[in-house]
């Protein structure tokens, strides 16, 4: 066993996984090399941790690793308003245990003589000891790694449920250069790091016949960034013997400006979306690097869900964007409660990443920094959360929460009307779920 990974992805609503831990695993796999992945990690106790390491472990074993990226804080509740929930995460001190277990582990794994790996969500505090991991893991691993012809390869020991939606990996990076983003591999060319329909066929169609999965997670930054990928790969789906269904990032304004692209979307088998429209202020959207009119960003939504009500649409907006104000925040938190082209959104207060185009000159963008965080002329970081948090439409049908909701055995007319009153449901249904998982990893 060359190495053995701890994932989770317990701060959505639902049941799904990440890819990351099973995208590293299948490339030692297919090494020939051993890696035993465990899931819902922080569904298991300490000891419990301890026991698999010491089960699974052996003499060719290196490294214990930890997926952080989706692992939210001890006594999260993924229920909370998506402003809390991102404070939360900037908050936490460790990998889903509480500090004290935490570094108990990692001590336990020194012991052991192995090294502690963690890649993903970077923490508030960092262990003594621990190597942390940035960016794309296989670059720390594999000199001939291929992205576009790479697969997640599952493994019967995985554990994956019958007809279980999984993630799979679409595309890499994203075209585009928005000012608040420091995300690696911004600013590519079209077709760039990303797989050809013939190779996720070949990944579907596995799934397919050994889980008999239908529904998948896409991993992609911007899905529709061409209208020629998304025709090829609907022309593909065709040829699949079952109807997919999928939920994935797209980019609203692209749709407006080839509205046909949204016919493919839906007869490709889209069925939950996320579009990442950051603010209604055009001032603020120029400087970011989306300069659509705010209006016709509104009658484009206005037009999909009429054209398509079966998609469910879900919105971000970022508050505290350059040249927001107050009065231009409040004002897009009333068009939303207003209005029901958008079945759930949410608000993420910016966060300053020293490696975006903010976070290099923020002068230049109008921001400073005091002890509370950042501010400018128009509005404070505490003033953003508070008026965000005015307006939290919390409905569940957004982006993957669709898949993760499937994932519990609710039909897509379920899924549409659930809201926050089904939470005592969903979270038995979820435990239930775990509960059998954590059975056969225990019991092996």
């Amino acid at each position: 066993m060359q190495a053995i990974i701890f994932t989770d992805v317990n701060g959505s609503i639902g049941l799904g996984r990440a890819a990351g831990a099973y995208r590293i695993a299948s490339e030692f796999r297919k090494r020939n090399q051993k890696v035993k992945v465990i899931d819902f990690f922080t569904s298991f106790k300490l000891e419990e941790i301890k026991q698999l390491i010491l089960r699974h472990k052996t003499k060719e074993t290196e490294w214990i690793g930890f997926s952080s990226t989706f692992i939210a804080p001890v006594g999260f509740d993924a229920f909370a308003s998506r402003v809390k929930i991102r404070s939360a995460l900037e908050q936490a001190t460790s990998i889903g245990l509480t500090y004290e277990e935490s570094k108990d582990l990692f001590d336990f794994i020194k012991s052991l003589g192995l090294q502690t790996i963690v890649g993903g969500m970077r923490t508030k505090h960092e262990f003594n000891g621990v190597k942390y991991l940035y960016g794309p893991a296989e670059d720390h691993f594999f000199k001939d790694f291929n992205f576009n012809t790479s697969q997640i390869i599952w493994d019967h020991d995985d554990h994956i449920f019958e007809r279980e939606h999984l993630p799979i990996e679409i595309a890499r990076g994203c075209i585009f250069k928005c000012s608040f983003c420091s995300y690696p591999l911004n600013g590519k060319k079209l077709w760039d790091f990303c797989k050809s329909p013939k190779v996720l066929k070949e990944e579907m169609m596995r799934n397919y016949i050994d889980h008999g999965t239908e529904g998948y997670m896409f991993s992609d930054d911007t899905y529709n960034d061409s209208v020629e990928k998304i025709s090829k790969l609907n022309d593909m789906y065709k040829t699949l013997p079952f109807n997919l269904e999928f939920s994935s990032y797209a980019r609203a304004d692209l749709i407006i400006s080839k509205p046909e692209s949204w016919d493919i979307l839906a007869e490709s088998g889209l069925k939950s979306v996320f579009f990442g429209i950051e603010s209604f202020n055009h001032e603020s959207a120029k400087s970011i690097g989306k300069g659509m009119h705010p209006d016709k960003v509104k009658e484009g939504l206005q037009w999909m869900k009429e054209k398509h009500p079966h998609i469910l649409i879900s919105c971000g907006f970022i508050a505290g964007l350059p040249y927001e104000t107050k009065e231009s925040l409040n004002s897009t938190c009333d068009w939303l409660e207003s209005n029901n082209y958008v079945d759930s959104y949410s608000f993420q207060v910016l966060s300053i990443s020293p490696l975006s185009k903010i976070g290099i000159d923020p002068v230049k963008y109008g921001y400073k920094f005091n002890e509370q965080g950042w501010y400018n002329d128009n509005m404070t970081a505490a003033e953003a959360e508070k008026i965000a948090s005015r307006s939290m439409k919390n409905t569940l049908n957004g982006f993957t929460f669709y898949n993760r909701l499937r994932n519990l055995n609710y039909n897509p007319e379920e899924v549409k009307r659930l809201d926050d009153s089904y939470q005592e449901q969903i979270n038995s249904r979820k435990y239930n779920k775990i509960k059998e998982y954590k059975n056969a990893v225990l019991s092996c």
